[in-house]
């Protein structure tokens, strides 16, 4: 068994109750799904049942995008080409 630690985010079928709404977290698996970069978390599996979808990724720690953003850290030219490479590999 790994100590690989992993995020869950489960959606309630019961409380996408629209067609947006639930198009919205398939283009989030779809995205995610696409998406290869050390800057996003990485989705590992998707499981689904009747009530729900359960998203289970990489655990990105206690902090999430608006703190990053509203720490306003500046991420090096350098860097941010990588995560351009990282999208055409």
């Amino acid at each position: 068994m790994s100590n690989l630690k992993v995020a869950v985010k489960i959606y309630d079928k019961n409380k996408l109750q629209s067609k947006v709404k639930t198009e919205n977290v398939h283009n989030e698996i779809q995205i995610l799904s696409a998406l290869k970069c050390r800057y996003i978390v990485s989705l590992f599996k998707i499981y689904e049942t009747e009530q729900s979808i359960q998203v289970v990724m990489e655990y990105g720690g206690k902090t999430n995008l608006r703190d990053f953003v509203e720490s306003e850290r500046i991420i090096p030219a350098s860097e941010i080409e990588n995560m351009e490479d990282d999208q055409t590999d």
